[in-house]
């Protein structure tokens, strides 16, 4: 078929019909096979995709808020990636067929399909940095989800909304879509949900300036967290205490909160959130000014970053070892460091790359 330029081989063991004669395909299909015929393998491809991604969204992530499925058609063979780096290659490959997909589910109904996708494909698009697709993902999924009636369908569709918007830097958009999806965990006394949004919710709150409420949203998220008995969140609530007594200028405060996040996380197995708290370390140990506790704090988080390729954490990541580094009187390494996350952030199209650069270029910045 590929001699015959039927289809085109577009990247190593993956093929696309020619244009025309996918069009010509849809067209036979419609015309001379019943639409239950039609709807069924819909149902069965929507299946396969679904359980695929929900079983890489928690190789990337086994510490996510677990959602329920449905069983899958009989025939439908789900892949399951191994480990991590598998997953990763996985969502990779068929980023554009899930996002197809997703167009398709609305219009045949398939809205339960729809809301579990977008949770399956969050974390992935987050560690990619597609907050554009993140957000028409979640939109459509909030709106599958209301259709439906399903409350957590729609907590989920409000909480992933509100985190590509803080990334896009809509602040009050962010915080005004965790605060919606506070509700409707509520609604279903669902602490952990809760306690997630909480999270969230503190990061807006910081963003917007508010530091104090941060910390309050973080400490309610703890409280929550431990009433639902969920030692994983536990540790990412402690290491987001820890993070805002920081910001508040209360590093000591700041580093016993995380060191205990650390400790529960390493225990855990938690890499990802390990990433974070030894970030939050590290802005600890710079400001009480131990500059090679930082930078190793840093340096570890780094690595954890590159392996687990959340490559907007990586940047930012980078620009922190470089304060290190600058701080520690070696503007050489500082200087590398920030080219690193420029060429990042140039990758994923963050306007943060011009004020990366502009700093690199002025000799009075880095000395």
């Amino acid at each position: 078929m590929t001699r015959a330029h039927l289809l085109v081989e577009h990247i190593p063991g993956r093929y696309t019909f020619h244009d025309l004669l996918r069009a010509y395909a849809a067209e036979r299909a419609n015309a001379e096979d019943p639409a239950v015929d039609r709807s069924a393998a819909l149902h069965r491809l929507l299946d396969h995709y679904l359980h695929s991604a929900h079983a890489a969204a928690l190789a990337l992530d086994p510490h996510r808020d677990p959602v329920t499925l449905s069983p899958a058609q009989p025939g439908v063979r789900p892949e399951r990636p191994a480990d991590s780096a598998a997953a990763f290659g996985w969502f990779t490959a068929e980023h554009p067929v899930l996002l197809a997909a997703v167009s398709q589910a609305p219009v045949a109904g398939f809205d339960t399909h729809l809301w579990k996708l977008a949770w399956a494909m969050g974390d992935f698009l987050g560690r990619r940095g597609h907050w554009t697709d993140s957000v028409r993902l979640h939109s459509a999924g909030l709106a599958a989800a209301r259709r439906l009636g399903d409350l957590r369908g729609q907590a989920y569709g409000h909480r992933g909304l509100g985190l590509a918007y803080i990334h896009l830097r809509r602040f009050n958009d962010a915080y005004a879509e965790h605060a919606q999806a506070v509700a409707r965990y509520q609604a279903l006394g669902d602490d952990a949900g809760c306690a997630r949004t909480y999270l969230n919710l503190a990061r807006s709150s910081d963003h917007l300036g508010r530091t104090r409420e941060a910390l309050r949203h973080a400490e309610r998220a703890l409280e929550l967290y431990r009433r639902a008995g969920r030692p994983a969140g536990e540790a990412r609530a402690l290491n987001s205490v820890g993070w805002y007594h920081g910001q508040l200028g209360r590093y000591e405060e700041g580093l016993a909160f995380c060191g205990r996040a650390l400790a529960l996380l390493e225990e855990l197995g938690d890499r990802y959130a390990q990433a974070y708290t030894l970030d939050s370390l590290g802005f600890a140990h710079h400001h009480l000014g131990d500059h090679p506790a930082a930078i190793a704090a840093y340096q570890r988080a780094l690595e954890l970053n590159k392996d687990l390729r959340d490559r907007r954490f990586e940047a930012d990541t980078l620009v922190d070892l470089a304060d290190a580094h600058e701080a520690a009187g070696q503007p050489d390494a500082a200087r590398e460091l920030l080219g690193r996350a420029a060429e990042i952030f140039d990758e994923l199209g963050h306007a943060k790359a011009d004020t990366i650069r502009a700093r690199i270029a002025d000799p009075a910045t880095i000395r």
